[in-house]
């Protein structure tokens, strides 16, 4: 295998009512995610979100009005951590929400939390 930076970098699972979600990204084929009623599985098929390249370190947040969102870095472009809109089943990325929140060199393993009304990543 001897194939350095290569795999899953940085995924993330969260649960949300009712549903376990797990999305995952590789530097050379995109952005994927599955959800499963119970941690331990059934998982149902994956599904490839994003096909792109020089992307990583992904997670999903559903705010409290329920929309969903989805942080993640693009690594070739000086590592500017994005936020876009998802769809409410959390397949689908709207392209046109695109929004840099971020930028510092080396910026990696996007988390997005709400904490007593405050957003931290």
């Amino acid at each position: 295998m001897n194939q350095y930076g290569k795999g899953i970098w940085a995924g993330t699972i969260r649960y949300d009512t009712p549903k376990f979600w797990v999305y995952f990204g590789t530097p050379d084929e995109g952005f994927f995610m599955s959800t499963a009623n119970y941690d331990a599985g059934s998982w149902k098929p994956l599904n490839h979100l994003w096909k792109t390249k020089a992307w990583d370190d992904c997670c999903p947040f559903w705010n409290d009005d329920g929309l969903a969102y989805f942080i993640t870095t693009n690594f070739a472009d000086n590592y500017k951590i994005h936020l876009f809109k998802m769809s409410g089943d959390g397949k689908k990325i709207d392209m046109e929400s695109d929004f840099i929140i971020h930028q510092s060199e080396g910026s990696e393993a996007n988390k997005l939390y709400k904490i007593n009304g405050i957003y931290f990543f």
